[in-house]
């Protein structure tokens, strides 16, 4: 940047001068873009699913306990009590034995009540469960794989912010030479005019210093949107409102034209190693083979302990007796047959598996041939920066060189005017090809892992 010539930066926002705002670094604009986006806190919110999912997955190993068919009953027993035998009783007893209260000629009331609790408490430890290694190795990767999206999506945001951040800057630049391309055709038709009333210039050439200034006053236009809109995302990224936009203040400082300082092979295996979409691929190529010997394991017998522990506890006018019984043994779970269903699903899922890697190689494949165009673009594009900058001295030369022809009336302004907005014509161009190479380095570095700030 040392050697541009001095170029004028203009915003179409005013500043509020009342507040002083202090210029914001590129840097700055990201912090807070990244901790105020709603977006990569839902990213963040999948990683805590998907590592919650991991230790539900964990937890299969550990036995499973369950309280079923439990219940306490209330009873109460009224009815006529006449056994054969002599007398009358008045507690009948609660051990389901039956009597006829039409039996005898004698008859007297019977009555009672008693509450009975039965706990079933079943013990379930499967052992040896072929689909439970898969499952928690598939919810290892699935945690990956949050990670890397949520990575992905950080990435993505911080490219779009430096973009818009870039574009607001160098669409200043582009206002400043607009502004004195305008200024400098507004005299070259006002000179023109005066030519053409003299008789000295025939009229169309006025119409063609109009049609000059139209352009101009267009592409002007065309930078005064380009701003707005850069103004406007990186006002949206920041959250700020739009009484606080103004008050944003980019750092001119911020733009720093950086020398790639990797050759073509360390770019590419940096590319390789870095890329969030072939980690994701990976992962995803694993999940699915997990997926699959988790189904296959569903075909194997299921081993494990079962156990139950029931308790009868009644409690009889005053009375308590209760009995504890425990069982235990061996559970065996095996799908015999199911009509090959679980098998082709099986391989439903080998073939997922078996795209994600075909995914994965194209991907590698057209990530290679990015690299390669990118470094073949931002040497283009650094070649044609040094040729304007050539340019750029030698139209300042010639625009020297005729105002002092001027002074002398060997020239006239015209001739100067012409070599003035020739200049900053190839002033344009620079900071059009100076954006583009910008925005090169940033996708490139992006691309390769490297900080595009750093």
């Amino acid at each position: 940047m040392a050697k541009l010539p001095p170029l004028t930066f203009c915003r179409t926002t005013a500043l509020d001068t009342g507040t002083a705002p202090q210029a914001i670094t590129a840097q700055q604009v990201l912090n807070t873009a990244v901790q105020n986006s709603s977006y990569l806190k839902s990213q963040n919110d999948l990683v805590d699913s998907a590592l919650y999912s991991l230790k539900s997955a964990n937890g299969n190993w550990w036995p499973n306990v369950s309280m079923t068919n439990s219940s306490y009953l209330f009873v109460n027993n009224t009815g006529n009590n006449n056994p054969v035998t002599t007398g009358c009783s008045n507690n009948p007893s609660t051990s389901g034995s039956a009597f006829n209260p039409f039996n005898g000629s004698g008859s007297c009331s019977a009555s009672s009540s008693y509450g009975q609790a039965y706990p079933v408490i079943t013990i379930t430890w499967n052992f040896i469960n072929p689909s439970r290694y898969p499952q928690i190795a598939g919810a290892h990767k699935s945690v990956k794989l949050a990670q890397s999206q949520a990575n992905q999506s950080t990435q993505q945001l911080q490219m779009a912010v430096l973009k818009s951040y870039g574009s607001y800057l160098l669409s200043g630049y582009q206002l400043g030479e607009l502004n004195r391309l305008i200024a400098l055709e507004q005299t070259q038709l006002s000179t023109t005019n005066l030519l053409v009333q003299q008789r000295g210039l025939p009229r169309y050439a006025r119409s063609q210093e109009a049609r000059n200034l139209l352009s101009y006053q267009a592409r002007l236009q065309q930078a005064v949107a380009s701003q707005q809109q850069a103004y406007l995302e990186l006002s949206s990224a920041m959250q700020k409102a739009s009484s606080e936009a103004p008050s944003i203040l980019p750092d001119l400082n911020s733009l720093v034209l950086r020398e790639w300082a990797f050759d073509e092979s360390q770019s590419i295996n940096m590319a390789l190693e870095h890329s969030e979409q072939l980690k994701q691929l990976v992962l995803q190529k694993g999940i699915a083979t997990d997926s699959a010997n988790q189904t296959r394991g569903q075909i194997l017998p299921t081993i494990g302990v079962l156990g139950y522990v029931t308790y009868q506890g009644t409690d009889a006018a005053g009375t308590h007796s209760g009995l504890l019984s425990n069982y235990i043994g061996l559970s065996v779970t095996w799908n015999l047959f199911d009509g090959y269903s679980t098998k082709n699903q099986a391989i439903s899922s080998d073939r997922q598996a078996s795209s994600y890697a075909a995914q994965h190689d194209a991907a590698k494949g057209q990530l290679k041939l990015l690299i390669k165009s990118k470094l073949l673009n931002l040497s283009s594009l650094k070649n044609q920066i040094n040729l304007y900058l050539k340019d750029i001295h030698h139209t300042e030369l010639i625009a020297g060189d005729l105002r002092t022809r001027q002074r002398f009336g060997i020239n006239g302004e015209a001739d100067v005017l012409q070599a003035e907005q020739a200049m900053h014509e190839s002033r344009l161009q620079l900071i059009i090809t100076i954006g583009s190479y910008v925005v090169t380095y940033t996708e490139l570095a992006n691309l390769c892992g490297v900080d595009p700030l750093g």
